[in-house]
């Protein structure tokens, strides 16, 4: 029943992918037209925040569509050490915004490298949403597993987001912004052999402990 859940969210996803990328297209495209029409340039910052916003959504919808499409593609060798740092590196620029990292060296594991870091990359997302300031990363190897912890200090996340996600069922909320990418992400993970779990931290915060293999 959960797998029957799950391909249907896996069709849902893909096809309003596919639905939203025409209007984004048809978006820009009027966009540019305003932008060359306007020859005072009054309103280059509105176009250019409108443009921003546009790619990013793009980027969004490739990314999981991506993401749900290798779930069946072939495992390669992943340094999971880089993908921490490479990730945390693309919010490095990010105001108020601060990381405290302690991550061991060499951790590899069987996966997909994209796939790992659009994980790391929805955590960290989530977190920002949730109006945290901090966000600490720990990963080490135990037991012929690695362990990833993020605990952040914003606002957590409600029982409700909580469960659905570990039920695999859709929810959204502006607050924690955990809709369907925490939830395929987590499917990701669980389809790679890994662990992924999401709850709230008894000092505040929300806390998101994932595994995989260790090669």
């Amino acid at each position: 029943m959960v797998n029957d859940k799950f391909e249907l969210i896996e069709m849902l996803a893909a096809t309003l992918a596919h639905e939203v990328k025409n209007p984004l297209t048809l978006l820009r495209a009027n966009i540019d037209y305003i932008e060359l029409c306007d020859t005072d340039k009054r309103h280059m910052k509105n176009y250019n925040i409108m443009k921003s916003q546009l790619e990013k959504t793009n980027s969004i919808l490739n990314n999981f569509v991506w993401l749900l499409q290798s779930s069946q593609s072939q495992d390669t060798k992943v340094d999971v050490t880089e993908r921490v740092f490479s990730v945390v590196n693309d919010y490095s620029n990010m105001p108020n915004l601060e990381f405290k990292l302690n991550i061991e060296e060499g951790l590899l594991t069987d996966g997909n490298v994209n796939m790992i870091s659009i994980v790391f990359s929805n955590i960290i997302k989530n977190s920002i949403e949730a109006q945290a300031g901090k966000i600490k990363i720990d990963a080490w190897s135990e037991d012929g597993d690695i362990k990833i912890i993020f605990h952040d200090d914003g606002q957590g996340i409600d029982e409700e987001a909580k469960l659905s996600i570990e039920l695999e069922q859709p929810y959204t909320s502006k607050k924690y912004g955990n809709g369907i990418g925490a939830l395929i992400c987590r499917r990701a993970v669980l389809e790679r052999g890994g662990t992924y779990e999401i709850k709230n931290s008894d000092e505040g915060g929300c806390v998101v402990s994932l595994s995989f293999p260790k090669m």
